[in-house]
């Protein structure tokens, strides 16, 4: 199986959701907790990068098998967090054949979903491997090759990984998920998907 780290965006400060989301319950635990649980069955590394509520989310995470980085300058915006674990997984994991880039606040994706990628990733083929809703909705979980974490370093802050996999559109590999690929972005769509949730 080909080394693949994961890299959990979970530093943002969640300003519409008036709370941090980390911490919102999901299936009777913090959802941080419940996106580390579905990506530790993968058998891959986790890095998880935390920035706003850092200190509270902390204490959370001691008891598990991933090391979390702070990034200092997650005000700035995603890219923000994603140049600082392409960094340390560069320096950290020198072998690593690519990185799959992940986000805490996509509680309905399952283990086998994250597995799938993994699957059809093909090392040293300049691979982007991501994901597409039934609704055709392209993005994360998505893997990028190693050939790519400069491009990954370098990210305006802003911007996401999404720009990476538009600036490449012939290496781009597409699997279609079975789950629901929404985000919590507010109060009301966090019900929405817990809705589904209880419903499977």
């Amino acid at each position: 199986m080909a080394k693949l780290p994961i890299l959990l965006l979970a530093a943002g400060e969640a300003s519409r959701m008036g709370q941090p989301k980390q911490l919102l319950l999901w299936d009777n635990r913090p959802l941080i907790i419940s996106r580390i649980e579905a990506i530790q069955a993968t058998g891959q590394p986790i890095l998880v990068v935390l920035g706003a509520n850092a200190q509270l989310i902390l204490p959370f995470l001691n008891h598990l098998n991933v090391k979390v980085i702070v990034n200092t300058q997650w005000i700035k915006g995603m890219g923000s967090s994603i140049e600082a674990g392409t960094k340390y997984i560069q320096d950290e994991h020198p072998d690593s054949e690519g990185i799959m880039i992940a986000l805490v606040d996509q509680p309905l994706i399952s283990t086998n979903h994250f597995c799938q990628l993994i699957h059809h990733f093909q090392p040293g083929e300049k691979q982007i491997v991501i994901s597409v809703s039934g609704t055709g909705w392209e993005g994360v979980p998505a893997i990028f090759d190693r050939h790519y974490f400069e491009d990954l370093k370098q990210l305006s802050s802003g911007e996401g990984a999404k720009s990476v996999i538009r600036r490449y559109p012939d290496k781009v590999v597409r699997i279609m998920s079975e789950d629901c690929l929404d985000d919590i972005d507010t109060p009301e769509r966090y019900l929405e998907l817990q809705k589904l949730f209880n419903n499977d």
